[in-house]
């Protein structure tokens, strides 16, 4: 049988090694956090840069505010613009997730960008904040994921403001008219339910396809059913084809647009046949303050989502300066902790 061997184990020439390794790690931290502390916090910005709404100003607002107040642990905020007005969405998101120093992402737009892209920010555990996509089947979708977000409300809450709004208007019986696409469901699912809460008649519900030959058919149909409002959650393109229908009809109804198509297209569109048009649009809560700092930086009002815009950004810092004090923290429950405090 063969003998054991014993090994004798010097504990001092042990203590020694554990020292070594430590001091090696602690070097190799200390090295990281040199590093670390001059590498720029990199945003992603995946929005139209042209257009209606305009998103560069709040933005660039923030980020000039956060690092006039020391950044984030010291480290600048830099923002890396991919502009989906003038590329393809799809393959400038895919950059920004192979891009390793960008983890945060804001944007894109709307809610249909949002349901193609979010798969991909999940599975590579990257965070897209969305300033403007407000269809309330993102949250059902993605919400328990954490990695999807928005800083705008979603569009039931639209639904009852409008449908609040028109009974204070006296109106009895309204239609709705809601593209088929991500935006406009939420409004078809969830109109006739507030509107019997209201106390409104809805002769009419209806969703259409963007661009459709049977838009022009549609509204007629609407409009045979004599609602005192016909609400239109569509894109401003549709929002004018109708608006030019329900004029020509002769009809008393009053068109209603929701905020896709209360935009400066519109009324492009449109010209002096704009007049009078109802609608809403996103704004900030007036008791922040924001619209009047906004007013004093840049001498005009903030554009719409401006708000929303700009808190994208200041959750994306703030999520990024937790993960400094808590690396070992998922981003996703790092962006959680600073949105729920």
């Amino acid at each position: 049988m063969a003998g054991l061997q014993v090994i004798a184990i010097d504990k001092k020439k042990l203590l020694l090694i554990a020292a070594a390794i430590v001091i090696i790690i602690a070097a190799a931290w200390a090295g990281y956090t040199i590093v670390h502390a001059s590498t720029p916090v990199r945003i992603g910005v995946l929005l139209a840069l042209t257009g209606d709404v305009e998103f560069r100003e709040p933005l660039e607002w923030a980020k000039d505010t956060i690092n006039s107040q020391g950044g984030v642990g010291g480290r600048k905020v830099e923002l890396v613009y991919k502009d989906t007005s003038s590329g393809n969405i799809t393959a400038l998101a895919q950059e920004l997730l192979n891009d390793d120093s960008i983890r945060i992402v804001i944007g894109p737009e709307n809610s249909d960008e949002v349901f193609a892209l979010a798969p991909s920010f999940i599975a590579k555990r990257k965070v897209l904040i969305s300033p403007t996509a407000t269809s309330g089947d993102i949250i059902r979708a993605f919400g328990k994921k954490g990695y999807i977000w928005r800083t705008t409300q979603g569009d039931a809450a639209q639904v009852k403001v409008i449908l609040s709004i028109l009974k204070e208007k006296g109106a009895r019986r309204v239609a709705l008219l809601a593209t088929n696409n991500t935006y406009g469901r939420t409004f078809y699912d969830w109109f006739g339910f507030f509107a019997t809460e209201y106390g409104i008649d809805t002769p009419y519900i209806r969703q259409f396809d963007e661009g459709s030959p049977t838009l022009e058919a549609d509204v007629k149909q609407a409009l045979k059913t004599d609602p005192d409002y016909l609400v239109a959650a569509c894109w401003p393109e549709d929002a004018a084809t109708i608006k030019r229908i329900i004029d020509t009809s002769g009809s008393r109804t009053r068109l209603f647009l929701t905020d896709a198509s209360a935009q400066p297209a519109l009324i492009e569109r449109l010209g002096t046949a704009a007049g009078g048009l109802e609608g809403t649009n996103p704004a900030a809560d007036p008791t922040t303050g924001f619209v009047e700092a906004y007013e004093q930086k840049f001498g005009h009002r903030p554009a719409d989502f401006a708000a929303p815009t700009y808190d994208a950004l200041l959750i994306a810092a703030f999520t990024e300066a937790r993960q400094d004090r808590a690396p070992f923290e998922s981003l996703a429950d790092s962006v959680y902790q600073v949105v729920q405090g």
